[in-house]
C-alpha cells in the first residue's frame, strides 16, 4: 500500500512499537499552509436581511392547475 502525504503537513514522525522518533520544525512552505488554514477560518458570515414587501400577482386558478388524465384498466 502507498500513502501520499504533503510534506508540509508532517510535523513528525513516531515508531509505534517503542514511541522513538523525531519532530520536525516549521518547514518551508508551512508557513503558506498556516496562512490558508487562518483564511478558511476567517470566512464571511450570513447575516440577516430585512424582507422585501410581497408582491401579489394575479394567477388564473383554471389555467394553473393541472387535470389528471382519466386512465381505464381492463
Amino acid at each position: 500500500m502507498n500513502v501520499f502525504i504533503p510534506l508540509v503537513a508532517v510535523l513528525a514522525i513516531y515508531a509505534r512499537e517503542n514511541g522513538q522518533g523525531m519532530g520536525f520544525g516549521m518547514e518551508p512552505g508551512v508557513d503558506m499552509l498556516l496562512q490558508a488554514a487562518q483564511e478558511e477560518l476567517e470566512a464571511p458570515t450570513l447575516k440577516s436581511v430585512e424582507s422585501a414587501p410581497r408582491v401579489e400577482q394575479s394567477v388564473d386558478k383554471e389555467s394553473s392547475v393541472k387535470k389528471p388524465k382519466k386512465v381505464r384498466l381492463h
